[in-house]
C-alpha cells in the first residue's frame, strides 16, 4: 500500500513535535549501545559480535549522514554520528580484547 492509499500524504505535523520525536530518537540512539559497550567493558570480551555486521552498520551510517547532510537535518547527522563513534568503540574494544586474550598485549 501506498501512502496516498491510506491519506497521509497531506498529513501535518507542528515543527515542535517533530522536534521532540527527532530530538527523542537522537537521546535513544545515544543510550541504545551503552548497556553493550558496558557489558564488553565488564567481561573483557566480544567475541560474539560479529565484525561484518559492524562494518555494515558504519557504512551504512556513513550514507545516512550524507543523507543527513542533503537535508540539513542537524538530529538525523548525530544521530547517525553517535551511532557511528559507538559502533567503532566497539569494534575497537572487540579488537584489543581479542588481542589480549590471545596473549599478544600485556
Amino acid at each position: 500500500m501506498s501512502w496516498r492509499e491510506w491519506e497521509l500524504t497531506d498529513v501535518k505535523v507542528d515543527d515542535n513535535i517533530q522536534q521532540v520525536v527527532g530530538v527523542g530518537a537522537l537521546v535513544l540512539s545515544l543510550i541504545y549501545r551503552i548497556p553493550q559497550i558496558v557489558d564488553i567493558y565488564k567481561s573483557k570480551k566480544a567475541d560474539d559480535i560479529s565484525t561484518w555486521m559492524l562494518i555494515i552498520q558504519n557504512l551504512s551510517y556513513i550514507l545516512y549522514i550524507a543523507y543527513g547532510v542533503f537535508l540539513h537535518d542537524w538530529i538525523y547527522i548525530s544521530s547517525s554520528v553517535i551511532s557511528f563513534i559507538q559502533n567503532i568503540v566497539i569494534y575497537c574494544m572487540k579488537k584489543y580484547y581479542s588481542r589480549l586474550q590471545r596473549g599478544e598485549i600485556g
